[in-house]
């Protein structure tokens, strides 16, 4: 429904599709997919720049931090019910690369957004909006690996282990967002 290409995002008119759709969150989710590939040169990680979009893509319309919409809580619960082992239900970061068009079902793609989203989170919560920022802007000169440890003294295999999974449980938050106890 939008598209960040050529520095301009682009966006299909919401009366073109039967019910509309929320084209500010799409407009808002194009525009920091674009931010970030600016800042990055394009050099990002996918999981990166698509979870920057997710997890801004409604925040014109809501107050205080990042909380998931409920249709992200319900796609984790059935995806949970369906593949129920540890580890099982979510994707490694380095499947979502070149492009999460590689990911072969729709649900795939929607649970790797999620993912992405909150990754994006638990960086801000663990490091800064600045230093993702930083982040960002550091892989226009250094390679992935060499960018993380810069920046963030981690990689992205330890952010990764230590997010762990959406809604971040090992930082002891529910599934229904972080202000449930």
């Amino acid at each position: 429904l939008s598209a960040a290409i050529h520095r301009k995002v682009y966006l299909l008119s919401p009366r073109a599709v039967p019910n509309g759709y929320r084209w500010l969150d799409a407009l808002a989710a194009s525009y920091h997919r674009r931010i970030a590939l600016d800042l990055s040169g394009g050099l990002a990680p996918v999981w990166l720049t698509e979870g920057l979009a997710r997890r801004h893509e409604d925040a014109w319309r809501r107050e205080g931090g990042f909380l998931p919409p409920p249709a992200d809580t319900n796609r984790l619960a059935e995806a949970a019910l369906v593949n129920p082992s540890p580890g099982s239900l979510f994707l490694p970061f380095e499947k979502m690369e070149p492009s999460l068009r590689v990911l072969r079902k729709p649900s795939d793609v929607f649970l790797a957004q999620i993912e992405a989203g909150d990754a994006v989170d638990f960086l801000i919560e663990k490091y800064s909006p600045g230093d993702v920022v930083k982040l960002l802007k550091s892989f226009r000169k250094s390679p992935v690996e060499e960018a993380f440890h810069d920046v963030l003294k981690t990689t992205p295999e330890e952010l990764e282990t230590a997010c762990g999974n959406p809604w971040g449980a090992a930082r002891g938050r529910s599934p229904k967002g972080p202000s449930d106890g």
